[in-house]
């Protein structure tokens, strides 16, 4: 979900909708494998760029993708397999 605007036309709604796709739904399946199977061999999330470079207009995407990489990251900090690509 593509929602690009600069910072000054950007809404809470435009954040909360292309959030949820990638960031929430990334923490939801993180949550779910911690508790069901945290042995899992894999755990992927497929992020952007954007979070790191910056792209005009996507300040909300990146922040989703940077989301993701965290929760990776947090992954990985606990000894659990997280990869962000």
């Amino acid at each position: 979900v593509l929602k690009d605007a600069f910072m000054d036309c950007q809404t809470a709604e435009n954040y909360q909708q292309v959030c949820a796709p990638k960031a929430a739904a990334s923490k939801n399946l993180d949550d779910l494998s911690r508790k069901l199977c945290p042995s899992i061999d894999y755990f992927v999330c497929f992020s952007s760029i954007s979070c790191g470079r910056g792209n005009a207009g996507q300040t909300n995407y990146g922040y989703a993708n940077a989301v993701m990489e965290r929760i990776c990251e947090d992954r990985r900090r606990v000894g659990l397999h997280g990869n962000s690509e």
